[in-house]
């Protein structure tokens, strides 16, 4: 299924909507026909926001509540917000009005409380759908940032033109196109550690319950792994999700899907929040009643902040609360008791309470935090980019480097959390011909805390006098060291620590890193966005900047290359030059490129600064901003040359653009100036012309006549070349036309 490339142009506005919406749905201060005209105001100008060109409240034949044009196609829309489900008679009132315009305008119904039972099936078993019909749940997607309404209008035609269905579930809308078949989790051997093989889309996120089972984000929806029964199948088939999961206390499935966050359960989607600015810059984090949302504040001009968010949120509620100013370019974050939880950024590790003020820190680490997971209320546990194991002790703020987990052959690391006793890291390798594959590895609490013992401080304790012990929850309350012998695992289990899994601690030097980690990232994307082609982005978009997952391909057909696996095959040349910016994310571990590896606060950025590049380009129309028509259109020459758009560099294509409209400005000169001689001399041929014909002496008709001839000649002229101008520029609009991926059959 084809997905819109869109993206919130103010994202303030955004949220003062989202703001509005909430108010109106708790009816403060308002009428219900107030309500309405708000309502109708509110959708058109959200509409807006995703640059679709909208109106509210028009004024004609019959009154229309919102009108917008959406793929060169026109929408009427009627919004009815009251308490009773919606029946066949307004539904048939749209009808007619969608019938008394002309052909090719289409209906939209919103009832913000359903329909009943003998409207939809009245509507499924009539005529011609000639208009679609949403709900709530459909409104509160594109508002909240859960799909963008391109996204969702594109689902809606496809259900509708293929399938003849005019009213599709939020659910049935996000399911992935195929089904996913059940995996097979295995054990690996010599280890207590899993793997599941070939899985048919990357992972993102991954988190666990209180049941000991394991949530892993795919791009497919949101697989549980059941590691007692060695099961993975789909637990929420909800495509495009994004980023680590929360598991609510009744059961449900918290989820970041594009902008916005959704709950997933009994079969339902409900959308509960407004999420982050920028789609790909937030995650949610597991707390002790539901989630919390952290929108990583990637671009120069915004700021971190955060939500708290719960299975029984409501869009419009959920306050956004900004981080400290000291707390910048944050990378993770982990839930330590109901009222703290430790944030990492690149200036190292802050302790927050949840109104946002900081407890402590920063703690600083010598590298900046990928992952943090809580291992109680007074340790910390934390991964950095180099995937080394950290240790926290928050009472002295005293960060001991325990281990490293090795990196080679993985693109993604994770904490997912604490189950029985174990800490669960997820990591994931990709394999191009078979899929991806999954490592789960278990390292004993037990282990951990005999690591931090036996570990010296790798840096100067924090002296937090003021941050007295905090007590520890029953359920995760560690085993005493009487019941666990040093360095020996519980009887009846086999040492979660694997051998072949941990190495040798890097060295513990304090490396100077700077804060602007992002910013460094976001403005050297626009380096490589200048020498990118043009379907680079194109597929870029439909992995949603996902840069690691994009480039993990042409990484492998480099592998293949340098292995001589590939014979005939050549590096791209844009490759190497992108792998001095992504290191061993483009580049294979064979290659000089791969000796360094970005931080996650870079990469972040980086993305950040190559979805600037490409919205700039869509907003200065040099890229059509459809996706149907610009995969068309990346089939066509720039302009008079014979090279494909798709082939072609930004610089390539502005300059290019730039040309050409210096060229349409002189050629628009010259036809002026030849419309205006031609003009000229035609006025000067027909007064020598009724001169001529008004004298009746020859001898007074000799001086008109030459008058004639020195106006006539030139006028013949130049009106032939206006007769070959206005030829070739008739031929030429109907080529373009005819070319044209909109317009075409």
């Amino acid at each position: 299924m084809r997905q819109s490339m869109t993206v919130i142009e103010d994202s303030k506005r955004w949220r003062e909507l989202v703001g509005e919406y909430g108010r109106l749905d708790r009816g403060e201060g308002v009428t219900r026909q107030r309500r309405g005209q708000l309502f109708n105001g509110l959708i058109a100008e959200l509409l807006k926001l995703y640059g679709i060109k909208a109106r509210a409240d028009n004024r004609s034949v019959g009154e229309l509540d919102v009108i917008f044009t959406y793929n060169d196609r026109r929408f009427i829309l009627e919004a009815k917000w009251v308490e009773s489900k919606t029946d066949t008679g307004p539904i048939a009132k749209l009808q007619r009005r969608v019938e008394q315009r002309m052909a090719g305008v289409a209906g939209v119904f919103l009832s913000m409380s359903g329909y009943t039972a003998d409207a939809i099936d009245e509507y499924r078993l009539g005529r011609r759908i000639d208009t679609l019909l949403l709900e709530r749940s459909h409104w509160e997607a594109i508002l909240s940032g859960l799909m963008s309404p391109q996204d969702l209008f594109d689902r809606l035609l496809d259900a509708a033109q293929f399938e003849g269905t005019a009213h599709v579930s939020l659910l049935n809308l996000l399911k992935p196109e195929a089904p996913i078949s059940d995996y097979k989790i295995e054990r690996v051997a010599d280890s207590s550690n899993l793997t599941i093989k070939a899985m048919r889309s990357p992972a993102t996120g991954a988190t666990t319950d209180q049941a000991g089972n394991v949530y892993l984000t795919t791009d497919d929806g949101i697989i549980l792994a059941d590691l007692g029964k060695r099961r993975a199948a789909m637990a929420a088939p909800v495509q495009g999700c994004t980023g680590p999961t929360a598991i609510g206390a009744d059961g449900s499935i918290i989820f970041m899907r594009q902008n916005g966050i959704g709950a997933f359960r009994d079969g339902h989607i409900e959308v509960i929040s407004d999420g982050v600015d920028i789609h790909g810059t937030g995650l949610l984090v597991q707390d002790h009643q539901g989630a919390v949302c952290v929108n990583l504040g990637v671009t120069p001009d915004s700021a971190p902040s955060f939500s708290l968010v719960r299975p029984d949120s409501r869009v419009g509620t959920v306050e956004w609360k900004q981080f400290p100013e000291q707390v910048k370019n944050v990378t993770a974050a982990s839930a330590l008791t109901k009222d703290l939880f430790a944030v990492g950024s690149t200036a190292g590790l802050h302790v927050l309470n949840i109104d946002g003020g900081v407890r402590h820190g920063p703690i600083p680490l010598s590298k900046e935090s990928a992952a943090i997971l809580a291992l109680d209320g007074n340790v910390v546990l934390a991964l950095d980019a180099s995937n080394g194991l950290w240790g926290i002790e928050l009472p002295r703020g005293m960060p001991r480097l325990l281990r490293s987990i090795e990196p080679e052959g993985y693109v993604f690391t994770t904490f997912a959390g604490l189950i029985n006793g174990k800490v669960i890291i997820v990591r994931q390798a990709a394999n191009a011909q078979r899929g991806y594959d999954i490592s789960i590895l278990k390292l004993a609490e037990s282990d951990i805390r005999d690591l931090m013992g036996s570990a010296p401080p790798s840096l100067p304790a924090q002296e937090f006098l003021a941050l007295p012990p905090i007590s520890l929850p029953a359920e995760r309350r560690p085993a005493k060291a009487s019941q666990v012998e040093p360095n020996k695992p519980p009887v009846g289990e086999e040492s979660s620590i694997p051998s072949a899994s941990l190495v040798k601690p890097p060295s513990t030097h304090v490396e100077s890193r700077p804060n602007a980690d992002k910013e460094r990232g976001y403005q050297e994307a626009s380096v490589v966005a200048d020498f990118m082609p043009l379907y680079l982005f194109d597929e870029l978009a439909s992995h949603h900047f996902d840069v690691p997952r994009w480039i993990a391909k042409y990484r492998h057909e480099w592998h293949l290359v340098v292995s001589g696996e590939a014979p005939g095959f050549v590096v791209a040349e844009w490759l190497p030059r992108a792998a001095h910016y992504l290191g061993s994310y483009a580049a294979p571990s064979s290659v000089v490129e791969s000796h360094f590896t970005p931080t996650p606060g870079y990469l972040l950025g980086f993305s950040a600064g190559l979805r600037a590049a490409w919205d700039a380009a869509i907003a200065r129309k040099l890229v059509p901003a459809d996706l149907q028509a610009r995969r068309q259109w990346m089939q066509t020459p720039l302009y008079e040359s014979k090279v494909l758009h798709r082939l072609v560099t930004m610089p390539q294509l502005r300059e290019a653009a730039s040309r050409h409209r210096r060229s349409v400005v002189w050629r628009w000169i010259g036809r002026t100036v030849l419309w205006l001689a031609t003009a000229f001399f035609l006025c000067g041929t027909t007064v020598f012309f009724l001169i001529v014909i008004g004298v009746s002496s020859s001898d007074s008709v000799s001086a008109p006549a030459g008058g004639l001839a020195f106006f006539g000649i030139p006028f013949a002229g130049l009106l032939t070349l206006v007769i070959r101008d206005a030829r070739r520029s008739a031929r030429r609009r109907k080529e373009r036309l005819g070319n044209h991926p909109k317009l075409k059959g």
